[in-house]
């Protein structure tokens, strides 16, 4: 995944393929999702489009903290609070996962969250779609 992620930013150009979702689940507060693709797509609690230099930005951001390596040495349980990232790109997948109650202190997926959190609620900075005139 590092090496199709610097591709990315070495051509400064973003796949449509691309998808980032980040998802968690902590309880009594539930279950939240963020997902963020190529096209500059957002969806999560709300729906946005952002532009190429955010989707950049934030495949720089995963690339500094070697967001597709694993960290948790013990095997997830299901009814353990948790939260996940998934990348993909092309036939490329990495999935990692972090206790929700250690976010905090390795702090990786916690900088993911925060800054996808922030692209879903900023204003959109892709133009709308054209609209269709039908005849």
């Amino acid at each position: 995944m590092k090496q199709e992620l610097q591709t990315i930013i070495a051509a400064q150009k973003v796949p449509a393929d691309l998808k980032i979702t980040y998802s968690d689940l902590h309880k009594p507060e539930g279950w939240s999702e963020i997902t963020i693709r190529g096209d500059g797509s957002v969806e999560g609690k709300s729906t946005n489009r952002i532009g190429e230099h955010e989707l950049l930005a934030l495949i720089s951001l995963l690339i500094e903290v070697t967001a597709w390596e694993e960290t948790q040495e013990i095997l997830h349980a299901p009814d353990q609070t948790s939260a996940s990232l998934e990348i993909s790109v092309s036939e490329h997948l990495s999935r990692v996962w972090e206790r929700f109650d250690e976010l905090q202190t390795s702090n990786r997926l916690m900088q993911i969250r925060t800054r996808m959190q922030q692209l879903a609620r900023q204003r959109s900075t892709m133009p709308p779609p054209p609209a269709i005139h039908y005849p």
